[in-house]
């Protein structure tokens, strides 16, 4: 009989190999790039500035996972409805905007605030939001997630993340490299983001502290960064991804209530 280690590293693995794919089929199948964001005359600051912002963020979600899951540290924050609202809760959405606004004088459609320009990415977005999260389900029963925290997830991580990566680090790439290699280069990032997570946060225990599992969870990560990457390259909207975003992370909560 498969142990449930074995099942959670093949699910993990399943993810993996399921997001690579769409992300290749999205890239060279489904719908054409926009006009790509014409590039800046000092690409190096662009590049430099996108660097900044992610190493900001990693450091106050390094810190988090440790201070939460490692050493038990004092980590400032609030608790609002029930909700324990961290420093790194108000410092990964306003420090990005502000430097944005501040130094680069952006707009609310430059951070993606858009309709979606095309048609097929979005589908291929939602599709695969609504698969991903669907796979826990096909290996037993899941928990019920309170109704609270489900509303919660529309706005972290489904926003925050989306909108931190997309938004702002993949647009300022792009600025920089072009469309291509920025959301090559931000899906890196943004797997590169939850390896606290992965290693030594809720992923590390959730796989049983299963290095193979880690890995394949930051694989996963990478892939699902290429995946939505794309699709906000092409739709030129933040809407899709975060949709997408949230049922892949939520849809098990959602069907637990359903089924």
């Amino acid at each position: 009989m498969v142990s449930q280690a074995t099942l959670l590293i093949i699910q993990m693995a399943g993810n993996a190999a399921i997001t690579a794919g769409f992300a290749h089929l999205t890239h060279v199948k489904v719908g054409e790039y926009p006009e790509p964001i014409q590039l800046t005359r000092n690409p190096r600051r662009e590049i430099a500035e996108a660097l900044l912002i992610w190493g900001i963020m990693f450091a106050s979600i390094f810190y988090l996972i440790l201070a939460k899951f490692a050493f038990s540290w004092v980590y400032p924050s609030i608790v609002v409805s029930g909700f324990e609202l961290t420093l790194h809760f108000f410092v990964e959405l306003l420090f990005p905007v502000c430097f944005v606004v501040a130094f680069n004088k952006w707009r609310v459609e430059d951070f993606g605030f858009r309709r979606p320009c095309a048609r097929n990415p979005t589908i291929i977005a939602i599709l695969y939001g609504v698969g991903w999260g669907a796979i826990p389900v096909l290996f037993g029963p899941v928990d019920p997630v309170p109704v609270t925290n489900l509303l919660f997830g529309v706005y972290s991580p489904a926003f925050i993340e989306e909108f931190v990566h997309r938004g702002i680090i993949q647009a300022k790439l792009e600025r920089g490299v072009g469309t291509v290699k920025a959301w090559v280069i931000g899906g890196i990032l943004f797997g590169l983001m939850h390896v606290p997570t992965d290693f030594f946060g809720p992923i590390w225990y959730t796989g049983n502290q299963s290095l193979a599992y880690s890995f394949l969870a930051f694989g996963a990560q990478v892939a699902a960064g290429w995946l939505w990457g794309v699709i906000y390259a092409k739709t030129r909207s933040l809407l899709p991804v975060v949709i997408s975003h949230y049922f892949a992370d939520f849809m098990p909560g959602i069907l637990s209530w359903l089924l």
